[in-house]
């Protein structure tokens, strides 16, 4: 289980943190951006691993490896097909955590740790999930409700439109993140709560732009609550808690 955790922690830092608007548009324009972005890829899910190379690195090269041909294969379908960002997100993210878990069955480590090792630093291995998780919904959580809306809403206009780093962008990351903090440490009736706001927002706006926001806002809170399952199985199947107080 660590090293499915650990593996999808490099894939999250690489694939959405350390790929900015320009790379994703000179990935599709030639095989440079391509090659860069996986190099990124490798080189961040080697640093989570630095404590443990050693045994490890046929994995990392193997999902590094992996996470290329399925970078390509996603834009050539993005490229030959009218299919919405949304249908190829769910595609490319789908085959990349298949080939994650691929990777930890040709390694035989489905172990369910008790403590993993990230960065060097000894966690409980909740705690890492926990991490993951809340990468998730903040980092591919802003993907998600970006190509939502523009499949739902936008149609054609909103095909091939990169999302821009920007206030609303970080406000959306910032409500998620918040939203599933909440709902680890609290309850999960308390994720709601983060969302409250965008939606009380869009309610002031004029009728035809507040389908966008609360769109987001929905999006975002289902992915919180697929992600605080996916913790909670992990603390139920190692007998760790959640958070201090859960």
């Amino acid at each position: 289980m660590s090293l499915f955790l650990n593996l999808y922690l490099g894939h999250l830092l690489g694939d959405f943190l350390f790929q900015p608007g320009r790379l994703v548009l000179a990935k599709r324009d030639g095989v440079g951006g391509l090659l860069l972005h996986t190099l990124l890829v490798g080189l961040v899910t080697t640093a989570v691993f630095a404590a443990t190379l050693r045994v490890d690195w046929a994995s990392i090269v193997l999902v590094t490896g992996m996470h290329l041909c399925i970078e390509r294969l996603t834009i050539m379908t993005y490229v030959k097909t009218s299919t919405r960002g949304l249908f190829t997100l769910l595609f490319d993210q789908t085959l990349h955590l298949l080939s994650i878990a691929l990777v930890v069955w040709l390694a035989g480590d489905w172990s369910l740790d008790a403590h993993a090792v990230a960065f060097g630093l000894r966690v409980p291995i909740v705690a890492l999930a926990a991490l993951d998780g809340l990468l998730t919904v903040m980092l591919l959580g802003s993907i998600l409700a970006f190509e939502t809306g523009n499949a739902l809403l936008d149609g054609e206009a909103g095909k091939g439109r990169v999302l821009r780093f920007d206030a609303s962008r970080i406000a959306g990351m910032l409500e998620r993140g918040i939203g599933f903090a909440a709902a680890l440490a609290i309850s999960p009736l308390a994720a709601p709560v983060a969302f409250a706001p965008r939606v009380v927002w869009a309610l002031t706006r004029a009728r035809g732009q507040r389908a966008r926001p609360v769109l987001e806002a929905v999006t975002g809170l289902v992915l919180c609550a697929v992600m605080y399952a996916a913790v909670t199985a992990v603390a139920s199947l190692t007998g760790q808690t959640l958070l201090p107080g859960s």
